[in-house]
């Protein structure tokens, strides 16, 4: 390989290797809590907090990544929640 293609090549893995480095961090990071949490469980001593939320806005929330995907492809998901589903 050609000195200028070789520059070339390491500029281009370069720009990978920074363009990928937060997802990989991010991806490791979650598996290392992950693990803290399995630990936490099997020693028993994960806390459990009660709080309240909304279901609703948790499932809709969850459900905007899919939706914006599938404009983009002209379908519309449908998310329906029962109406005896109490709010929090």
């Amino acid at each position: 390989m050609n000195q200028p293609a070789a520059r070339f090549a390491a500029r281009r893995r370069a720009a990978r290797i920074r363009r990928d480095h937060p997802r990989q961090r991010r991806a490791l990071l979650t598996i290392i809590n992950d693990i803290l949490d399995f630990s936490k469980i099997e020693s028993g001593k994960l806390e459990m907090e009660r709080m309240d939320f909304s279901l609703r806005e948790c499932v809709e929330g969850g459900a905007r990544p899919a939706r914006a995907a599938r404009r983009r492809e002209a379908h519309r998901p449908a998310l329906q929640i029962a109406d005896g589903v109490p709010p929090t």
